[in-house]
Order: C-alpha cells, then structure tokens, then sequence
C-alpha cells in the first residue's frame, strides 16, 4: 500500500497595505473561489460592453465587485477593516492577482501550478 500525504495550509495570508494588515483565508474551496470570481468577470464584462461609452456607474460596479470578491476571501475582522479603507483601484487590482496566485494554483504561489514539478 502507498502512503501520500497532503499540506493544508493552515496559516493566513498576509497582505501589507501601508500601515494596514489584511490577513486571507489559509485556503479557499476551489468551487467557492470560482463561484466568487464569476460574480467578478460579469462585472467586468459590463465595462467591455459599455466600450467607449463607459461611464462612472459601470466603474463603480466593477470597484464593487473587486470589493466584494477580496472581502470574502479575507478573515471577518480583516473584511471589516477592509470596508472602511479607500484604495485606488490599482491595489485593488494586485490583491486581486495576489489572491489567484494564492487560491487559483498559479505559478507565484509557491506551490506551483497544476503542471508544475514541486
């Protein structure tokens, strides 16, 4: 019989903002993760759709849903925090890199990704 152990993380995510410490989820369930980043991509799809025509509403939606997506990955006292912070959305954009690096199997994650050796 073969024996194969598996590492759950058990240790959150630590991510430096400023003089702020919002701490993540160890790990994320990869159907909850898709569920969430789902919600995400059709805001998204709301900006490409307006085209040149994109206006502040369509930007809110998406800096909302960006929002949203973090917070729900976040520990709650993180979360909390994290509502009252006001972020250019360039931030916004690198936790939400970060996050798929760390919860979607990317390569930058330490782990490796689905192809990788390690």
């Amino acid at each position: 019989m073969a024996d194969r152990k598996f590492a759950i993380n058990t240790e959150p995510h630590k991510a430096l903002i400023g003089n702020d410490t919002l701490w993540f989820q160890p790990e994320v369930v990869g159907a909850a993760f898709a569920q969430a980043y789902s919600g995400l991509k059709s805001a998204q799809k709301r900006v490409s759709a307006a085209g040149e025509d994109v206006g502040a509403e369509e930007l809110i939606v998406v800096n909302d849903a960006m929002r949203e997506f973090l917070s729900g990955l976040m520990l709650p006292e993180s979360a909390q925090l994290f509502e009252t912070m006001e972020l250019p959305d360039r931030i916004l954009v690198e936790l939400l890199q970060w996050t798929a690096e760390l919860y979607g199997g990317g390569p930058g994650n330490g782990r490796g990704g689905p192809s990788s050796t390690s």
